[in-house]
């Protein structure tokens, strides 16, 4: 009953029981029951009359049966709301089948009072709505239970019969006041009932919209939430199949839709109806993959796109790509909607104040408080102002972000509740809502391992890589590069919080906002971020897009010289660092942090022990998956001859694409058919070679024109466009212990003679040293890129670009 779905803060102020919360309750239990034996099921577990009348009275308390007790008595006050005192004992007594009313109630005010104290304290754990007790007015015992079950079952029942489809605009106070006065000017409804829309009607008359807390508006929209839910999520669906065509439909029965002649018919809701004849423009949300919905009037959905009128909006939609739609003639659907609103869509002055976040990571009931991580609050309704109250509030900064919305960025993670205050435009007290900021979550729930990089048995001694003396490594020294950014934490904290798939494009944007105007391209944070072994990437079936996993912590050893070393990888958030700190304390064992080759590079984290078993030791009391390290980077051998594609289709788009910024024999091929995936294409000696993935093409281009991809300097294997495959980028950062990311003009990872070797191993022709020097002598070049190569460069002498770029003109 207390659960918040929304995460929005919004308090509880009335109680709605009926035979449908027993039945939902039942079901919870995995009891599938009809509403008669789901309620019989609820009354036949209270004890005896005189156990009941102990709880009442104060003489015993009721433990965990203090909510079924108090949803008893708003069960018995339900029908008995504009009764005196002794028709709600008879109607309890009733109920239960007792032979004898309760003649005494003195402690139901503070059971309510414990109720209200234990979600509160329960909202510091989960998403939970606080429990606003109401004013119990003249009835000193049973009033909390009276007034908290607006409106009673006969108001309910009157009201629903009344309503019928509902049509005029639910969420509009002026429409809903012009409904009801008449019916309640003709009587029928309880006194409780009269009172209550009374005060919401008065208080509405004097300008007030800070109402959406009002025990009439509460009630109101419980009642009608059966009609909201089809005029919100109904109306009308766009379906886009996997040829890319978009279809508008209607969402109940899938049939085609035409939007002018449902307009003209009426057989849309009102809601709809006015934005679309009013603004000229229907928001939609993505329900599903390939599905979009109209995205309903509540405050914080934000649209994803928007279904507009084309001859409403032609000198502002400029450039935006759009694309049409059948069955929607003279509409387009966009998903560019920044700096768009429609017509109609200005500020509803009769719309009641509210509040609600969004564009935010939801975590442990709360909001997830990051500095690379802002969200908003959106408020609907005409505001004055909007300020932040508590511990927290300076701790946050504030910026307008359009109408009604308000963009809130932590300066510093924050922990702790933060209370936000909307002074209405017009009279009245304002609307104050109360959120719950996490600066970690508490227990990521992760998938199934990627491919492992590590075995459960040690390699024998001969064939370790970590021989402190013959590789030269020296284990006491002070590891070199930077310190992971503040950003590069939150993005990390944040993929501990969404450990569900999400597409490329979703992680993409999150890593744009995260590096913001840094000297760093969010594809080579995306890439460290899955060299350290954070993400496993996703092949879409049946689409050529592309998902990513974010992967729970793992290890691996390997020995250093007399001592064993414990390298992590994954996604590590703040709480398990802190488990992992208090675990090596408890185990006496040494922690280090290791940077990596720059700031967007994650950190290393490491436990070192003399043995290898107390490591072990350390993984059980983690639950973490362990192994020891490979001795090197087999079985990579699959990478060594990798073959390019048999055939390629000629339908493409080919679009060029430079090294080093320079002109290359490699183009990228896309097609129009989402169901076919991208190639790439490799202009060689012996004709067209295709590939699947980048790195593969890239360094079949570096190869074509006799240049090599990677250069060692100051222990850095650096590349300005081609990059390693990521297992083996895993293999060298536990090797290492320095994880690998972007640097200036390029990627680089950490080197070693060790690394060095595994990469001639891998693939011998990639590699040069820093002054070009190569071992092999150079390779014939076709004519066409001879020429290509001193057009670029304006000179007669024949050099790859690559060359001129690095030894100057």
């Amino acid at each position: 009953m207390f659960d918040d779905e929304t995460g929005d803060g919004r308090p509880v102020t009335i109680l709605h029981v009926d035979d449908d919360l027993f039945v939902r309750s039942a079901a919870r239990g995995g009891l599938m029951l009809e509403a008669e034996a789901a309620r019989a099921l609820f009354l036949g577990v209270f004890p005896p009359r005189f156990r009941v009348q102990r709880w009442l009275t104060g003489s015993e308390k009721p433990e965990e049966a203090l909510l079924p007790l108090l949803i008893l008595c708003c069960l018995a006050a339900s029908e008995a709301a504009d009764s005196d005192e002794n028709d709600f004992r008879r109607r309890l007594r009733d109920l239960m089948g007792w032979n004898r009313v309760v003649t005494h109630c003195d402690a139901l005010p503070r059971l309510w009072r414990r109720l209200a104290s234990m979600t509160v304290k329960r909202s510091e754990t989960a998403l939970t709505c606080p429990l606003k007790l109401p004013d119990p007015r003249f009835r000193t015992q049973i009033g909390h239970a009276i007034e908290l079950t607006f409106p009673s079952r006969n108001d309910t029942r009157r009201l629903i019969s009344e309503l019928g489809p509902g049509d005029f605009d639910l969420e509009s106070p002026r429409a809903v006041l012009d409904w009801l006065e008449p019916l309640v000017t003709r009587g029928g409804f309880s006194g409780t009932f009269e009172e209550t829309f009374a005060s919401f009607r008065s208080a509405w008359l004097d300008a007030e919209r800070a109402l959406v807390d009002h025990r009439f508006w509460s009630g109101w929209r419980l009642v009608t939430a059966h009609l909201r839910a089809v005029t919100e999520s109904g109306g009308l669906e766009i379906l886009v199949d996997e040829w890319g065509v978009h279809q508008l439909v209607d969402p109940e029965s899938g049939a085609s839709l035409d939007l002018e002649q449902a307009l003209a018919d009426h057989v849309l809701s009102p809601s709809l109806t006015g934005i679309a004849t009013r603004g000229h423009m229907i928001p939609l949300v993505e329900r599903d993959w390939g599905r979009l919905r109209w995205a309903g009037e509540r405050a914080g959905t934000r649209p994803q796109a928007a279904l507009v009128r084309e001859r409403a909006f032609r000198s502002r939609l400029g450039t935006r790509a759009r694309a049409t739609v059948t069955g929607a003639a003279g509409w387009v659907l966009i998903h560019d909607l920044e700096g768009l609103s429609g017509r109609g869509e200005g500020v509803d002055r009769d719309r009641l104040l509210d509040l609600s976040p969004s564009q935010y990571w939801r975590v442990d009931g709360g909001i997830l408080a990051r500095p690379a991580l802002p969200f908003v609050v959106e408020v609907t309704g005409l505001v004055e102002s909007l300020r932040l109250e508590g511990d927290l509030a300076s701790r946050l900064d504030v910026a307008s972000a359009g109408d009604g919305r308000w963009l809130l960025t932590p300066r510093e993670p924050l922990e702790g509740d933060l209370d936000i205050v909307v002074e209405p435009r017009r009279t009245g007290p304002p609307l104050r809502r109360r959120l719950r900021l996490r600066r970690a979550v508490l227990v990521p729930t992760f998938r199934g391992p990627p491919e492992r990089l590590f075995d459960a048995d040690p390699p024998p001694t001969p064939a370790w890589p970590r021989d402190a003396e013959r590789e030269g490594i020296a284990t006491s020294a002070e590891p070199s590069g930077e310190a992971a950014t503040q950003a590069l934490l939150d993005l990390t904290e944040a993929l501990a919080v969404k450990t569900g798939a999400m597409p490329l494009t979703d992680l993409f944007a999150i890593s744009r906002q995260v590096v913001g105007g840094a000297d760093a391209s969010p594809w080579d944070v995306i890439r460290a971020l899955g060299d350290a072994g954070m993400l496993c990437w996703l092949e879409a079936r049946g689409i050529r897009g592309r998902s990513v996993l974010p992967m729970g912590p793992r290890g691996a050893i390997v020995r250093m010289g007399a001592a064993s070393r414990l390298t992590l990888e994954g996604v590590l958030s703040e709480t398990f660092l802190a488990r992992l700190d208090a675990a090596s304390a408890r185990l006496d064992l040494r922690r280090e942090t290791r940077p990596g080759v720059s700031g967007w590079s994650p950190s290393t984290e490491c436990v070192w022990a003399a043995e290898a078993p107390a490591l072990f030791e350390l993984a059980e009391m983690l639950e973490l998956e362990v192994g020891y390290l490979r001795a090197s980077p087999d079985p990579l051998s699959r990478w060594r001859v990798r073959e390019p594609l048999g055939r390629a289709r000629e339908d493409g788009e080919r679009r060029s694409v430079p090294l080093a910024g320079r002109h290359a024999p490699l183009r990228h091929v896309a097609f129009d058919r989402i169901d076919i995936a991208s190639m790439w294409e490799v202009e060689g000696r012996d004709g067209l070679r295709h590939w699947r993935d980048r790195e593969d093409a890239i360094l079949d281009a570096y190869a074509e024109v006799d240049e090599r991809a990677f250069t060692i300097a100051e222990g850095r294997l650096r590349a300005t466009d081609a990059r390693l495959h990521m297992r083996f980028a895993r293999w060298i950062r536990l090797f290492t212990g320095t994880a690998s990311g972007p640097i200036e003009g390029g990627y680089g990872y950490a080197c070693n003679a060790a690394v060095e070797r595994a990469v001639h191993v891998m693939r011998p022709a990639i590699l040069a040293s820093a002054s070009g020097e190569r071992p092999n002598g150079p390779a014939p070049r076709s004519r066409r890129w001879r020429t290509m190569a001193t057009m670029n460069n304006g000179e007669r002498e024949i050099r790859p670009s690559w060359r001129v770029a690095r030894e100057g003109i």
